[in-house]
């Protein structure tokens, strides 16, 4: 308890020293308002994630008890930051180098810990998962598009912030019953609960501050690399389970890339035809403050549809029709918005 008040009162003196600070003002800074995936209309700075990440790095050398048990995690953490950094501060701006970036950095990574995703639960991959090269081409690709999603979907207040905050929740509650050795891992999503949570107060409904694609990036990466350590260290969990906790994120990107290529459109470039931009343009008309009613919704209709996974989640066969019919909901609420207005 002690440890989460120091938490919490680290974090908002963070922001107090950060939002005061003039490089700060100058570097990160949303003011690019004509970007067509944008939806504030004031200056509004990027800080949300690197005052998570800070005050994370801090709970975990000072007060966690192990580092080394969560190096993979930290690594992974601090690398898609960084990536992310780079387009707040304006020094990257080209998708597609920062795209390469990512898969480097990751790569590299998965090499040094030979990480990698135990089976999948479908015989075509599970099969080619035996093979070096494609063990570790699978978990690449997994976390591409999970850390690629979460920044696709961060453009509404709170939507991306509780979304995770959502998944790390169902993952402490699915820790409980397969899941007891490793403390450091249960503290450290601890914090990064509390964390989100501390964010979201200064974010939603009202953002006096952004994740950034740094903050998108890093929780992309954790959420997608806790995941993979609850499933690979358990032998209760259907691997459909942990698809269907982090399907929005995986199905709004892997669907938004081969729509544009099949519309003859640059699959690196924003549109503004996604799934979450339809469900704004649908509030919009008919209510204000559109923007955080936006996030709301979505993972309000998120956490209705996957919770029932949580008493079936160690049967792969349950779990993979839920999987696939969350597909077909996804499919279908987009065509009938997209439909309706455009």
């Amino acid at each position: 308890m002690i440890n989460n008040i120091l938490l919490i009162c680290s974090f908002f003196f963070s922001f107090y020293l950060l939002i005061k600070s003039k490089f700060i003002r100058r570097w990160f800074l949303d003011d690019e308002f004509i970007k067509i995936q944008s939806f504030h209309k004031k200056s509004t700075p990027t800080i949300g994630g690197l005052m998570i990440i800070l005050n994370l790095l801090v709970f975990v050398v000072f007060i966690n008890s192990d580092i080394l048990n969560l190096k993979i995690l930290i690594l992974f953490g601090v690398a898609n930051f960084l990536i992310g950094s780079l387009d707040d501060l304006r020094l990257i701006r080209s998708p597609f180098i920062r795209f390469f970036i990512i898969i480097f950095l990751n790569l590299i990574i998965i090499l040094i810990f030979d990480f990698n995703i135990k089976y999948f639960g479908i015989f075509f991959l599970d099969y080619i998962n035996e093979f070096i090269f494609f063990k570790f081409f699978l978990v690449l690709f997994a976390l591409f598009f999970i850390i690629n999603g979460a920044n696709l979907v961060d453009g509404f207040n709170g939507l991306l912030a509780i979304h995770a905050f959502i998944i790390l929740i169902l993952l402490k509650l699915i820790m409980g019953p397969v899941y007891y050795d490793n403390m450091e891992l249960k503290n450290y999503i601890d914090a990064l609960i509390i964390l989100i949570f501390c964010f979201l107060l200064l974010n939603f409904p009202k953002a006096k501050i952004f994740l950034g694609d740094g903050g998108a990036y890093f929780l992309g990466s954790q959420i997608s690399i806790i995941s993979i350590l609850i499933f690979n260290t358990s032998n209760n969990i259907s691997p459909f389970f942990i698809a269907i906790i982090l399907s929005y994120l995986f199905i709004e990107l892997f669907f938004s890339v081969f729509r544009k290529i099949f519309q003859k459109k640059n699959p690196f470039l924003p549109d503004g035809i996604h799934l979450h931009m339809l469900i704004f343009y649908k509030i919009n008309q008919k209510y204000l403050n559109a923007n955080p009613k936006t996030g709301f919704l979505i993972n309000l209709g998120y956490l209705i549809i996957v919770l029932p996974s949580l008493i079936y989640f160690d049967n792969n066969l349950y779990c993979m029709i839920h999987f696939f019919l969350i597909i077909l909901i996804y499919l279908s609420i987009y065509y009938l918005l997209k439909k309706n207005i455009i």
